[in-house]
């Protein structure tokens, strides 16, 4: 069996094969000329949803065509069960009946979203008012205010008490950002940060194993105020997972035995403890453990 996606892609193919992860080609799929044509003007439909939508100047918009298109979404993929028979697994992905947007922290850029597809809007490309769109800069800034506080350049990293305000801000900018476009068929989401400052710890053979899940960068253990003691123990069960790595055949990486995988991950959870007791109430810790087998 085959399995197919039908999904709106800008200037792509409106089929994916999902188990060679490519685009198809219509000409090569064994169904009518009818069909191959409604499947081409559907695509070209949705180009020009996009181009609307986004205009070189002036404001983006969020287009009334929108569940129009989604319901022929739907025809098509009868169209195409009926005609491909049980040899086609046929799944379709509809875009959203409005433009949704995410509004987000975001440190260097933008902090809205375009959830479909993602790619960032400038605030001052927003059908909003310039006193929001002011709002939303002033929040932005006072993002950046908590990133620079929390990484110091010099000093152990931290957590901002001011968090819970810039979530509460949030959260007050989605209400009004949901009043202002609302008329203009716009959905808002708000991904807030975490009230406390999340360590996720896990093996990892291309990065240091802590990673900060609000920031895009490994944690230097040493910017940590935990003791030396901890960090050459964190080190030593780096080091361990780092000796695994196959080079001549990568994915196929294992510990010398199941014994020792799984020692090596109940060290993990030993650690995790260690760290939280040591950073206290200033962090929380994730652990990402390593399935008990590999590959798995």
């Amino acid at each position: 069996m085959k399995f197919i996606i039908l999904q709106a892609t800008y200037y792509c193919s409106p089929l994916y094969d999902s188990v060679r992860h490519e685009y198809i080609d219509l000409s090569h799929l064994p169904i009518s000329l009818p069909l191959k044509d409604e499947l081409k003007l559907w695509a070209e439909k949705f180009n020009q949803l996009v181009d609307f939508e986004n205009p070189t100047e002036g404001y983006i918009a969020s287009s009334l065509e929108r569940k129009e298109f989604i319901y022929t979404g739907y025809n098509l993929q009868n169209k195409l069960m009926k005609e491909l028979g049980y040899d086609y697994s046929i799944n379709y992905l509809p875009i959203f009946s409005n433009r949704t947007l995410q509004l987000w922290d975001n440190y260097e850029g933008s902090p809205f979203l375009d959830k479909e597809p993602p790619y960032f809007i400038e605030v001052k490309q927003m059908p909003i008012t310039d006193h929001l769109k002011y709002e939303i800069n002033q929040w932005r800034d006072f993002y950046k205010k908590i990133v620079d506080y929390e990484n110091p350049k010099n000093g152990f990293l931290r957590n901002s008490w001011e968090r819970k305000n810039f979530i509460i801000q949030g959260y007050e900018l989605k209400n009004k950002l949901i009043k202002e476009l609302s008329p203009h068929s716009f959905a808002i989401d708000y991904m807030p940060i975490p009230e406390v400052r999340t360590l996720r710890f896990m093996a990892d053979y291309d990065s240091l194993p802590l990673r900060d899940r609000g920031y895009p960068f490994s944690i230097d253990l040493n910017d940590l105020p935990i003791s030396k003691d901890l960090i050459r123990r964190l080190e030593d069960w780096d080091d361990a997972y780092v000796a695994t790595l196959n080079q001549e055949d990568p994915p196929h990486s294992d510990f010398p035995t199941p014994e020792e995988r799984k020692k090596f991950i109940e060290e993990g959870y030993t650690l995790q403890r260690l760290l939280q007791e040591a950073l206290k109430d200033n962090f929380i810790i994730e652990y990402k453990p390593l399935p008990e087998k590999a590959g798995m």
